[in-house]
């Protein structure tokens, strides 16, 4: 559909609203799927982001890293609610 959802929903009913290839056991606290953003700037388009589906499980140790550039920053926006995907859903637990 091209928008960007952006849901805080409780443990309980997160398992149900997951997409069917995705339903597990666990609940996770950080949750990207199908993630995209998409800089257009008339005559260039970049796309930041391409689809990033991640998964922070409750008392995980993440640690993002990358040259300059890579995108690092785009990924952590959208989980802290500073920008918003140009496609896909953030949940947020």
């Amino acid at each position: 559909s091209g928008k960007q959802t952006l849901k805080k929903v409780n443990n309980q009913n997160l398992l149900e609203n997951l997409p069917t290839n995705w339903k597990r056991d666990t609940v996770a606290q950080i949750e990207l799927y199908n993630v995209s953003k998409i800089y257009d700037t008339g005559s260039v388009t970049v796309r930041a982001l391409d689809k990033v589906t991640l998964s922070i499980e409750e008392g995980e140790m993440v640690v993002i890293l990358g040259p300059s550039g890579c995108g690092k920053t785009t990924v952590l926006n959208p989980i802290e609610a500073l920008d918003t995907p140009s496609e896909g859903d953030v949940y947020l637990i």
